[in-house]
């Protein structure tokens, strides 16, 4: 899911993407990903970016 909306964003801003490292999670989904992205300004959209994020999602 957010690898997803990284390189959908990324094509929008007419970035070039390149998935470096993708790590298929055990049922289902991305469980790690590395994604190098070039364009004018790329570093200046991404560079708060870096690190490990995490989705947890509520249970209604």
């Amino acid at each position: 899911m957010m690898l997803r909306m990284y390189l959908r964003f990324a094509e929008s801003m007419n970035f070039k993407t390149e998935v470096v490292y993708l790590l298929d999670g055990e049922e289902a989904g991305v469980k790690s990903a590395s994604v190098k992205i070039c364009g004018h300004n790329a570093y200046g959209w991404f560079k708060t970016e870096s690190g490990v994020h995490r989705l947890v999602r509520n249970s209604p």
